[in-house]
């Protein structure tokens, strides 16, 4: 009796250390191995659990990065051009090309207009009447007397010595040519009445005597030139 009870005993104790073995075996035992290159920590394809998402691998961190780069471009460097500018920029030096500039304005004709006006030596000057010289000598006296503006100035030095040979009566093709083709501004500013009184009579001297005189003389210079192509032998 005694011997059967010694060897429940020891089978129950036997018993007991297997359990504790195989709890010791599930809970402090290392993990065993996956395949070639499974991660221990990782349950396999399929597997029950979550994935470990403390661990990183190569993919994941390019695929990080892939999406950083399209959502914030970076930013460009202070004081550098656009490349669309730049590409222009660079295209335009190696064609050779230079950028337009606004053409300048044609100066203001003076009094006498687009008028093909003779040479100072000219004997028309010399047959001016002698009221349109009259109507400009009072005026240019006044203008010159004391000069102002353009006239005070060494640009305007040859423009005033014309207007002083007016107001003596004494002028010269040269001085009328440097008069009738002077801007209106060359003689004073717009409000000016004495710049006025002279610039008004150099236009009715042109529209009174130049004028017709220079039609004058291109009709006769016409006549000339056809009857020597007539005379002229076949």
């Amino acid at each position: 009796m005694s011997s059967s009870r010694s060897g429940s005993s020891r089978a129950a104790a036997g018993g007991r250390r297997g359990d504790a073995g195989a709890a010791r075996g599930a809970d402090g035992a290392p993990p065993v191995a996956g395949p070639a290159g499974q991660d221990p920590l990782v349950p396999a394809a399929g597997g029950a659990g979550t994935p470990d998402t403390t661990t990183s691998t190569p993919d994941t961190l390019s695929a990080a990065g892939g999406a950083i780069a399209g959502a914030a471009p970076a930013p460009a460097r202070s004081g550098s051009a656009p490349r669309g500018a730049a590409r222009g920029a660079g295209s335009s030096r190696r064609s050779g090309q230079t950028p337009a500039t606004p053409a300048a304005s044609a100066p203001e004709p003076g009094a006498a207009g687009y008028l093909n006006l003779p040479g100072p030596e000219d004997p028309l000057w010399a047959s001016i009447p002698l009221g349109l010289r009259q109507n400009l000598a009072m005026p240019a006296y006044q203008l010159v007397n004391p000069a102002r503006g353009h006239l005070a100035t060494p640009a305007g030095r040859k423009l005033k010595s014309a207007l002083g040979a007016a107001a003596r009566g004494k002028l010269t093709g040269t001085h009328w040519l440097a008069l009738l083709t002077a801007p209106r501004a060359a003689f004073g500013g717009p409000t000016s009445q004495r710049a006025g009184q002279v610039y008004k009579a150099l236009e009715q001297l042109v529209a009174d005597h130049l004028r017709p005189a220079l039609s004058a003389v291109a009709a006769a210079e016409f006549a000339a030139g056809v009857e020597l192509a007539q005379a002229a032998p076949a």
